[in-house]
Order: structure tokens, then C-alpha cells, then sequence
């Protein structure tokens, strides 16, 4: 068995060695699948983050234009009937036109 042992030392190293190198390959391939996912996602993060900056150029939009109108109406509110003036200055021309 003595004479035996060299080789299968030699056969253990070998498989060893392989199985080393298997692994080695494994990991890489792993490595380079959450290379890209990383890349992926930070190109989705992007994205959103485009996305929210839309959004909020939006929403401050909106806010001021809900304020005018909001001013708006309080002015409206504020004035009587007469004084708001809701009619064309074409109907009143024709108003003047029909009364003469």
C-alpha cells in the first residue's frame, strides 16, 4: 500500500485542484451575473430618479397654479356681482347696439 500512496496523493491533488479550479470558475461566473444586476439596478435608480425630479417639477407647478386660482377666487368672492365681469366686451356691444 506504501507504494500506492505517491499516486494516490498525486490523483488527490489533481481532483483537489480541479475541483479548486471548478469553484474558481463558479465564482467568477457569479460575480460577473451580480456585476451586471448591480449595473442594471443603479440604471434604474437613474431612471426613478429622473422620474422624481418630473414629478416634483410638477407638483410645484400645479401648487402654483392651484394658488392663483385660489387667489382668484377670493378676489372673485370679495367683489360684487356687478363689478366681475363675466360677459365679452362683444356682448355689450351689442347690448348698446340694441338699446339705441
Amino acid at each position: 500500500m506504501a507504494k500506492w500512496s505517491p499516486a494516490v496523493l498525486a490523483v488527490t491533488l489533481a481532483l483537489g485542484l480541479t475541483l479548486a479550479a471548478c469553484q474558481d470558475t463558479k465564482t467568477r461566473n457569479e460575480n460577473e451575473q451580480l456585476k451586471d444586476e448591480v449595473a442594471n439596478l443603479q440604471s434604474q435608480i437613474c431612471d426613478m430618479r429622473n422620474s422624481i425630479n418630473e414629478a416634483t417639477k410638477t407638483k410645484d407647478d400645479l401648487t402654483k397654479q392651484n394658488a392663483a386660482l385660489k387667489a382668484r377666487l377670493t378676489w372673485l368672492k370679495g367683489h360684487p356681482a356687478g363689478m366681475v365681469h363675466t360677459h365679452s366686451k362683444r356682448h355689450h356691444k351689442r347690448a348698446a347696439e340694441k338699446s339705441a
